[in-house]
């Protein structure tokens, strides 16, 4: 512990956090996200999806998403903005306070790196005055990534619901959200 408070001080510690805080106030963790997006696409589909449950049970969330994607532009739904729509509508900021947020904007530290696509630690940020560099995983948003040119920076490793957010693949970029 001791160790971990000397770090904090430095200003080199690095909070990288995931839906936990989130969930806290109520929205959902990703395996209720994506068992949410799987309900919905099988009802999309009329069809169960047995193999991207089980996928989500095993917390291979990536590919169980990638396949509803997948198996929704077959059927000439348009898979991205399908999952987008229902991940959009399942992240709406409740304006709850999180005691795991207000402690974290508390710490000192400057970077902060999350998995959430939501923006409500941004919000409690600002709730102190405190006004956060966001980044996200798009191009133009990772060349101007400076942690030292803020207070306090956020990375939404995988995007952003208010700042966007781009799947790469080996052989492209999309656009998945903005």
């Amino acid at each position: 512990m001791n160790r971990l408070i000397a770090t904090l001080g430095t200003g080199r510690a690095v909070i990288i956090y995931g839906a936990g805080p989130s969930s806290e106030i109520g929205l959902p963790t990703w395996v209720q996200l994506s068992t949410l997006v799987a309900e919905e696409a099988a009802e999309a589909l009329g069809k169960s999806l047995p193999a991207i449950n089980d996928d989500i049970k095993r917390g291979r969330i990536q590919k169980a998403l990638g396949d509803m994607e997948r198996l929704l532009d077959k059927e000439e739904i348009e898979g991205q903005k399908f999952i987008a729509k229902i991940v959009c509508n399942a992240l709406v900021d409740t304006n709850s306070e999180g005691e795991l947020y207000k402690l974290m904007a508390k710490l000192p530290v400057n970077l902060y790196m999350t998995t959430n696509f939501d923006d409500v630690f941004e919000r409690h940020l600002k709730n102190l005055s405190l006004i956060p560099a966001v980044y996200t995983n798009t191009r133009e948003s990772m060349e101007e990534f400076n942690p030292a040119s803020y207070d306090k920076n956020i990375f939404h490793v995988h995007g952003s619901i208010k700042h966007g957010a781009e799947v790469v693949n080996k052989n492209e970029t999309t656009q998945l959200i903005n």
